[in-house]
């Protein structure tokens, strides 16, 4: 590679870090936003709809604010978890080598990130939208952001679709909050939920997206793949949320600070 094709290289993987950069904010300010609708606009208008008592609305609101803080945290608790937390001997192989661009140890499922420049044990894919590589590290955080995510942004639908269609009880109705309300629910709720199955899948396989695609792979090219990775339902979960020695704490793993 010449010293024009080095050049060009750098100047797109600058350009792809600051939109990648640009779009982790974004993330940030749909959620600060989709909060502020459903605190504010969502939830009132309808418990105008459905009567509850103030006790029920604290209740309802807490719930709320707390799913809104669980986001924000496994998104900001994703996107700054050293990858160093993990050993790369966390797996008990040898080492296959080392990386031909950053010469650390290779190991199984350890792979190099150009956008990072860096490896990363048990790599699933680089995610764009938080401007870093999803593995071992923080597959927990970004499941849970993702699982969160989901129950918020459907939540927060179906209350919109019910508060449009019963919209003549409401005094003082705009289109405006529900309007940017349903977009944003929608549209995040669909990608959230399919990337929520997704991962689902490869963590009760024990698989990532990498896995997935050599499997592909091999079955066009009449290969056979076989995951050795894969162990019983509960013990891939207990992997993939970092649960080695009491198994029992893995319902415990979905709360935050833990």
């Amino acid at each position: 590679m010449n010293s024009k094709e080095r050049k060009l290289n750098k100047f797109y993987d600058s350009i792809e870090h600051s939109l990648s950069t640009i779009a982790y904010y974004c993330v940030h300010l749909l959620t600060i936003l989709l909060f502020i609708l459903s605190s504010f606009n969502i939830i009132p208008q309808y418990n105008l709809i459905y009567p509850i008592s103030s006790l029920n609305n604290m209740f309802i609101q807490s719930i709320n604010c707390y799913c809104f803080f669980c986001i924000e945290y496994f998104l900001i608790k994703c996107k700054n978890t050293s990858k160093n937390k993990i050993s790369f001997r966390y797996y008990s192989f040898k080492r296959t080598g080392y990386c031909k661009i950053c010469c650390k140890e290779k190991y199984f499922r350890v792979h190099h990130c150009r956008t990072c420049n860096s490896c990363t044990l048990r790599m699933d894919h680089h995610c764009s939208w938080m401007n870093c590589c999803i593995g071992l590290h923080n597959i927990r955080y970004f499941y849970l952001f993702l699982l969160y995510g989901t129950i918020v942004t459907i939540t927060n639908f179906r209350k919109i679709v019910l508060i449009l269609y019963y919209r003549s009880f409401i005094p003082n109705f705009s289109f405006v909050p529900s309007l940017v309300g349903l977009c944003i629910s929608f549209s995040c709720g669909i990608s959230l939920l399919i990337l929520l199955l997704v991962q689902t899948i490869f963590i009760s396989f024990n698989c990532t997206t990498i896995e997935c695609l050599q499997f592909i792979s091999s079955l066009s090219s009449g290969l056979i793949f076989k995951n050795k990775f894969k162990k019983s339902l509960w013990k891939n979960w207990c992997e993939a949320f970092l649960v080695e020695d009491h198994q029992w704490q893995l319902p415990i793993k979905f709360l935050p600070f833990n």
